[in-house]
């Protein structure tokens, strides 16, 4: 007999299976970069060349590569949880403008609305919303609204900057052209420390442009090539 409390454990069932996939292949990566190897017979062999077993698998592989909950240590950490996610954000985010994208759509992802500071904020806020919004496309905010939160109960705030060391291009530029290329000048930002790369080609620029689109201005990003 088919029951809304069959499919519901069918649907349980098969996510539990999919989790459970999921956080062994995560443990076997774990496993390989601790340097261990598999064996043509299928065994694992550890960086100290000494077979494993699967008790002894059981110890070495974290509970966070598995399905264990509760509180973690240090020794429950997959590094590659970690690192995998951050190093996709450096090659995506090659400026400041790329980095702020990429967290607005984090945060849209994880159900933040966005408001823009042409509008009045007071009717759209409500307790237990989040809300973020950005200026210049070089800087961004975001907030959450606890949903017991009164005036006057304060706030609590983490900042951080994601600007860096660059030569910016000079929004007039006065240099004339040369050899049939369009000069542009630029000027060095936050002390560019050129001695570690004007030994180096540049491969390609990046950053945010306008672009007149008449009769209105819009924004784009540039990607590095």
């Amino acid at each position: 007999m088919h029951t809304a409390s069959n499919t519901n454990l069918r649907s349980s069932a098969a996510a539990a299976a999919a989790q459970e996939r999921e956080s062994f292949e995560s443990a076997i990566r774990h496993l390989l970069r601790s340097g261990a190897r598999l064996h043509p017979n299928g065994s694992v062999i550890t960086a100290g060349n000494e077979p494993l077993n699967l008790s002894a698998l059981r110890d070495i592989l974290p509970s966070a590569c598995q399905t264990v909950r509760g509180n973690r240590s240090a020794r429950d950490i997959c590094p590659a949880d970690y690192t995998e996610p951050f190093m996709k954000f450096i090659d995506s985010s090659p400026t400041v403008f790329h980095a702020v994208a990429y967290f607005a759509d984090r945060l849209e992802g994880a159900g933040f609305v966005k408001l823009t500071e042409r509008e009045n904020w007071k009717p759209k806020l409500e307790r237990g919303g989040n809300y973020y919004t950005t200026r210049n496309g070089s800087s961004i905010v975001a907030f959450s609204i606890p949903t017991a939160y009164e005036a006057g109960n304060g706030v609590a705030m983490a900042a951080g900057h994601i600007d860096a060391l660059t030569a910016r291009l000079k929004p007039v530029s006065k240099k004339p052209n040369a050899a049939g290329y369009v000069m542009l000048g630029v000027a060095p930002y936050a002390g560019g420390m050129n001695s570690t790369w004007w030994d180096r080609y540049v491969h390609g620029s990046a950053g945010g442009a306008r672009v007149a689109d008449e009769p209105a201005v819009t924004s784009a990003l540039v990607g590095a090539s």
